[in-house]
């Protein structure tokens, strides 16, 4: 009798899914990857040229009845390749070309909690974000907190803004030490700059943040956190609402040299596409904000 190709590689699909704990997503120029392993704790891992830029480091979701990342099993897995090509209409390019490649994982717990990843890898950075969908036992979705805890080799500067509180103008001082020389529960905003004793660059930082709370960073015990906003309704919750939900994408950007970091259009990439179809109204000006002008408005308007 002969076989569907079709059907072989499914079934054979969800038998490699079953059987293994790890997946990894590589760059198109192969260069970068991003690593989750399950076998224990879900963690991740970033490599870029051989190097580990993140070693093996919890990754999770803490819901309202418990934490999602420890006795996680892959359930089913699926790879794509990405090409997007979009037009900004502000911003440092007026044409995008972008190539990733994805893999969506499939995520079970013991008490059948299911929650699904989507890790992605570009030439320039690698991202993860999670899926909750509806499920028994489980309408609304209700997270304490997520589990970041970033486990950062060799020691490398990092330079981030300390902010005093998460309701915040975005707008202090930049810290720039070693990681290690960090005073531990202070709170920083993204994005943040790691620099490596080899030259890599890395940025972390968050991509299409819609109906989701932001996340800022500390350090502890010389590791960098994640820590979300929590709520101001004195809930205890940072997340609430109907499900499904996505999350946005953890974002780190990665170069060995730093300017690439700035040119890299990662950030747009991921996040939504524009809603608005007519943006022909749109026309360059002078902004009424000094801040913004830098006080070259002409002088008539000046006068009075």
């Amino acid at each position: 009798m002969k076989q569907s190709p079709v059907i072989f590689l499914s079934i054979l699909t969800l038998l490699i899914a079953g059987c293994t704990s790890s997946v990894t997503v590589t760059s198109p120029d192969n260069n970068l990857s991003l690593s989750l392993d399950v076998s224990g704790e879900a963690c991740i891992t970033v490599t870029y040229r051989s190097r580990t830029l993140v070693a093996a480091s919890p990754v999770g979701i803490e819901f309202a009845d418990g934490h999602f990342g420890q006795d996680v099993r892959i359930v089913g897995r699926k790879s794509r390749h990405v090409s997007d090509d979009y037009d900004m209409y502000v911003g440092k390019a007026g044409h995008v070309h972008s190539e990733s490649s994805e893999i969506h994982v499939c995520l079970q717990d013991k008490n059948d909690r299911r929650v699904e990843m989507f890790l992605r890898a570009f030439d320039d950075g690698v991202a993860y974000r999670y899926y909750i969908p509806e499920q028994e036992g489980m309408k609304e979705l209700a997270v304490r907190s997520e589990t970041l805890t970033l486990n950062v080799p060799d020691d490398p500067l990092l330079k981030a803004m300390k902010i005093e509180q998460f309701a915040c103008s975005h707008e202090n001082i930049y810290l720039t030490e070693n990681i290690s020389s960090f005073e531990d529960s202070l709170l920083l905003d993204m994005p943040a700059l790691l620099v490596y004793p080899g030259g890599e660059y890395m940025a972390i930082t968050e991509a299409n943040v819609v109906d989701y709370a932001g996340m800022d960073m500390i350090v502890e015990n010389g590791h960098l956190k994640g820590v979300l906003s929590p709520r101001r309704d004195g809930s205890g919750l940072c997340v609430t609402g109907p499900l499904p939900r996505r999350s946005p994408w953890r974002v780190f950007q990665v170069s060995d040299r730093i300017g690439a970091l700035l040119e890299s259009n990662i950030i747009t990439t991921l996040s939504d596409p524009c809603r608005e179809q007519d943006l022909s109204w749109l026309n360059p000006g002078i902004a009424t904000w000094p801040w913004w002008n830098g006080y070259q408005a002409p002088p008539e308007l000046k006068k009075g």
